[in-house]
């Protein structure tokens, strides 16, 4: 069984060893490089602390990891402090649902824009 997701917005797929892309069938896995599908920016460089249970060394530490650019200033504010991870992954959405950041304890932080006032709301 194939597993399907997404990779900045991308439709991509999972063959047992890398994700690909599905509209070329080129590797994904380890190359975050696309743009994102809805704001067309790339992804950020942001240094965080990844957890005993996300990282592929089994310790904690600290990595460059990249985000996405419209949501990487808040991730990288949340995880200004070294000494203790707060973030444990992030998505902005890629304009098909809310961003969402999944924090240390495993709760997630869904961002959602103000409803529109005043004058925007008679639009």
């Amino acid at each position: 069984m194939t597993a399907r997701g997404f990779i900045n917005g991308h439709p991509a797929s999972w063959d047992g060893t890398d994700w690909h892309y599905d509209d070329n069938g080129e590797i994904a896995s380890g190359k975050q490089d696309r743009t994102c599908r809805h704001c067309g920016l790339a992804p950020v460089r942001v240094s965080v602390v990844v957890p005993v249970d996300f990282s592929e060394t089994g310790v904690e530490r600290r990595a460059t990891v990249l985000v996405d650019a419209c949501i990487a200033l808040l991730v990288q504010q949340l995880n200004r402090d070294t000494r203790n991870p707060v973030t444990r992954a992030s998505c902005c959405g890629h304009g098909a649902k809310d961003p969402e950041i999944m924090l240390a304890d495993y709760s997630t932080l869904v961002l959602r824009s103000a409803p529109p006032r005043g004058r925007e709301a008679q639009r």
